[in-house]
């Protein structure tokens, strides 16, 4: 073999293995893309593995977003939830679903809670959920 087909060979090998990566977390973020297609929150493949690239718990996040989209707090601009600010939360160490179990239970009991309020709160004790509900 001459150094031109040996190169050939070797990239066509890189370029399969990439491919394979890339599909085999394709099938593992399938499950997650269905279930959060199946309850109504946009996400793209593309999304998900950007999660994964950022080293952010793909899971935590759309579970969160299904969650938040279930009790109507997703896409209310009183909250000021966005996909982002859950990302950036988890990025700095807060416990995403626990805040939105908080503004879910502000919600329900009439307090006066967004998400950046809340995502100080949990920042600053890790107790969000049980003060959200004890101002109640």
């Amino acid at each position: 073999m001459q150094d031109g087909q040996i190169l050939l060979l070797v990239v066509i090998v890189v370029g399969l293995l990439v491919a394979l990566a890339i599909l085999v977390q394709f099938a593992r973020l399938g499950s997650l893309w269905l279930q959060a297609f199946a309850s109504g929150v946009p996400v793209s493949m593309i999304r998900l593995l950007a999660m994964k690239l950022r080293r952010v718990n793909p899971r935590t996040i759309i579970e969160a977003e299904i969650q938040a989209t279930q009790a109507d707090i997703m896409h209310d601009p009183k909250f000021g939830i966005t996909a982002d600010l859950l990302e950036n939360h988890y990025i700095l160490g807060g416990d995403v679903p626990r805040v939105i179990q908080a503004l879910v239970a502000a919600k329900r009991s009439g307090i006066e809670l967004d998400f950046k309020q809340a995502a100080d709160i949990d920042l600053a004790d890790h107790d969000i959920l049980t003060r959200a509900v004890a101002e109640r």
